[in-house]
């Protein structure tokens, strides 16, 4: 398993690790609320998952498996807005 470090939290100084399902993992964006981290899933999707975490517990929340590229990710707003190389926008919010 590879274990995903969170960013630091916006506001604070805790951290916390993610285990992905693959030895291949990152965190990509994040937001006060949540931190999307991707990984390389190939078993489970066309190539990467993205999770959804909670910024305060690091718990899972949601998890996506796109069918595109993950092009861009981007923590803005209470919000991690993610770009797919098919041109689709995808949202994940918090709280």
């Amino acid at each position: 398993m590879n274990a995903v470090d969170a960013f630091r939290l916006l506001g604070g100084e805790r951290q916390f690790r993610f285990e992905t399902p693959s030895n291949n993992g990152w965190p990509v964006a994040e937001t006060a609320g949540t931190v999307v981290a991707e990984a390389i899933t190939p078993d489970e999707a066309d190539w990467t998952s993205l999770f959804a975490l909670d910024g305060d517990t690091g718990g899972p929340r949601a998890v996506y498996r796109p069918t595109d590229t993950v092009f861009t990710a981007e923590g803005h707003d209470g919000a991690v807005y993610v770009g797919f190389g098919n041109g689709r926008l995808g949202v994940f919010s918090g709280r």
